[in-house]
């Protein structure tokens, strides 16, 4: 912007005046939270303004799995600010750690902060693996336990009706006399 000034006939100054670019900070605490299956956990997301006007920010998540879910409170806002991202890790969501990516962005800048989720096993609480593992050593077991008493059964059944069908055929009869 430029701003002429005259004063009397011969006299005059330009005045330049330059905007200071709009800046801001991100940062997330704690950096790092371990959850159990089927819980939530909350940080604090900070935004504090570097420099120029303050304008509006939005936050959202990023790299963010099945089974996750998140909310902002608030999800937007000039700095400085604060906002509670609340975390929920639903029962089926695979233990292990997440890196997820807090992103706080407008028009003008855009700017992430990583955070780890450590997803615990929650005792009680099956996996796909564990699920996996009970067909694999209990109910196969059992699958072929059944199997082959129904073999043997069959095969004990044919084996008698063959005797009876033999014995007929030979014309061989038992009879018992009393006393």
């Amino acid at each position: 912007m430029e701003i002429l000034i005259i004063r009397g006939s011969f006299k005059s100054a330009i005045l330049n005046v330059l905007e200071i670019p709009f800046d801001f900070n991100l940062s997330v605490s704690p950096s790092s939270k371990n959850v159990y299956q089927g819980e939530s956990v909350s940080f604090t997301v900070s935004i504090t303004l570097i420099s120029g006007n303050s304008r509006n920010i939005y936050l959202s998540l990023s790299n963010v799995s099945s089974g996750i879910s998140y909310t902002f409170n608030p999800s937007s806002g000039r700095p400085p600010f604060t906002s509670t991202l609340t975390i929920h890790v639903s029962e089926n969501t695979n233990p292990q750690k997440y890196i997820l990516n807090v992103l706080a962005k407008n028009s003008v800048r855009e700017k992430y902060f990583n955070i780890e989720l450590n997803v615990i096993k929650k005792e009680g609480s099956p996996t796909s693996e564990d699920f996996i593992m009970e067909v694999i050593f209990y109910i196969i077991p059992i699958v072929f336990i059944v199997i082959v008493s129904i073999i043997l059964l069959i095969i004990f059944t044919r084996k008698r009706k063959e005797e009876e069908t033999r014995i007929y055929e030979e014309g061989e009869e038992t009879v018992f006399y009393g006393d």
